[in-house]
């Protein structure tokens, strides 16, 4: 069983809502000889309060309390987007059907049926952190991509601005060409300014092919080696995981 507690950068926190005072220490006993940091509530309105005061990484909860019942646990925290994310596994000794799907279906992550082993437990708990992180890895890999897909927008938006620019120049100059060209009646002159103009279109022509292989190179992994070398500048902010839901 590979857990994450002791040997991970950050102590996993694990709160325990149990009734059950020798079981609850039982299982505290056991999580935190894995590594684990473990806080415990002896009923469901605490366990809700203590979810809220130290946000755990997950979640024990027993079904059958007085008060607030396991249920009732499941349905106050899922309904809260500050800790509906957090994984449950529920602990009951009722191993009906009906009662597991119910528990699924309000929001816990696993059910585990009383009395239940030592190795079961840190299965179940191994199983929730590896999909924890693996999530977690997939956010970053997502978050990454996007990013580099925000650069290529920011790169074409800026290509696009200078490109408007660059192509004002040579229109002013046609246009100037073109007003003196009606203007002068000297042939020598108009050879002058249809020269000009050429220059000037050919000028523009050669800025557009120009935008057009640019355009082919703007790849995810081009943009991003652009920016670092500031070849171009004003590289967008990059997305922060802590703002993306998960």
């Amino acid at each position: 069983i590979i857990l994450v507690g002791q040997n991970s950068a950050i102590m996993k926190k694990i709160l325990v809502i149990e009734d059950d005072a020798v079981l609850a220490g039982n299982i505290s006993a056991i999580l935190e000889e894995e590594g684990f940091e473990v806080v415990t509530a002896s009923n469901g309105m605490a366990g809700v309060k203590l979810t809220r005061a130290v946000n755990p990484d997950l979640i024990l909860c027993d079904l059958a309390m007085p008060e607030v019942d396991g249920y009732g646990v499941l349905q106050v925290l899922k309904s809260n987007e500050k800790t509906a994310l957090i994984p449950v596994i529920v602990l009951s000794g009722n191993s009906e059907r009906v009662q597991v799907r119910k528990g699924i279906e309000m929001g816990a992550d696993d059910y585990i049926i009383k009395p239940f082993e030592l190795d079961e437990l840190l299965r179940a708990v191994a199983a929730i952190f590896q999909k924890q992180e693996l999530r977690e890895q997939r956010l970053i890999a997502i978050t990454a991509e996007m990013n580099k897909l925000r650069n290529v927008v920011a790169a074409k938006d800026n290509l696009v601005t200078n490109l408007n620019q660059s192509l004002r120049q040579p229109l002013s100059n046609i246009q100037v060409a073109l007003k003196l060209l009606r203007e002068n009646s000297d042939q020598e002159g108009r050879d002058r300014y249809i020269k000009i103009i050429q220059e000037e279109f050919d000028r523009e022509l050669n800025l557009i092919n120009q935008v057009s292989q640019l355009q082919n190179f703007l790849t995810p992994d081009n943009v991003t080696l652009m920016y670092q070398f500031q070849i171009i500048s004003h590289q967008p902010r990059p997305l922060d995981l802590a703002t993306v839901p998960t």
